[in-house]
């Protein structure tokens, strides 16, 4: 993760973490419609965009973005690079 040396980095980063929480509530959501009655292109294109924006953001701060769809616990994770590409072996 990218070390945050001042207060207005550790601001901006708790801003973009509060956007990354919105983010996760509205995938979550998106993946409970999924599970019960399926998606729309409309909600599918949305569930893409939801997933790219989060990217972007995580990306900022050197961390990556895991997303599962079962609605049961959270969608999105933030991970450190190593551990993501650790998990993939």
């Amino acid at each position: 993760m990218k070390e945050l040396k001042t207060i207005s980095e550790l601001k901006r980063f708790l801003y973009m973490f509060k956007d990354l929480q919105k983010i996760g509530r509205q995938l979550n959501k998106l993946s409970e419609n999924s599970c019960n009655y399926g998606l729309t292109d409309r909600q599918e294109k949305r569930e893409d965009n939801l997933i790219k924006k989060a990217d972007k953001i995580a990306k900022e701060f050197n961390l990556r973005t895991y997303y599962q769809g079962d609605p049961r616990g959270l969608s999105l994770y933030l991970v450190l690079e190593k551990e993501f590409i650790k998990g993939r072996d």
